[in-house]
């Protein structure tokens, strides 16, 4: 009897369980995270979890995210799919980043005028 109960105990505690929609919330974004490295985790954790139904993963993916104008997106145009929510996410973090490369730029510029005109 103390056999079994040791092989059955040794075989529970090595068994991995199939996660469920709630793993997809054990991970809040980062403030300083880049929305394309939180959607590629969250893409890939979605990918790992087996028959978790679209409203879950969509309501995990809109309470673990600070980006408020994806946020606000996502509210407007209402994703049923996993696969909507992550195409809206991805060309939302596309704008972002290109908004972002252009204000550097203009940044620099502007930081680049106003160096050489003080040497002036």
């Amino acid at each position: 009897m103390d056999l079994k109960r040791v092989l059955v105990g040794n075989f529970q505690g090595m068994y991995v369980r199939p996660g469920n929609s709630w793993d997809l919330k054990s991970y809040q974004q980062e403030l300083s995270e880049f929305l394309q490295d939180y959607i590629r985790w969250f893409s890939q954790r979605c990918n790992s979890l087996p028959d978790v139904v679209d409203a879950d993963v969509i309501s995990a993916f809109l309470s673990e995210t600070n980006y408020e104008s994806l946020i606000h997106k996502l509210g407007c145009l209402k994703p049923h799919t996993t696969r909507d929510l992550l195409d809206v996410a991805i060309n939302h973090a596309s704008s972002e980043e290109a908004v972002g490369v252009w204000q550097n730029l203009l940044n620099y510029r502007a930081h680049m005028h106003l160096s050489l005109s003080n040497d002036l």
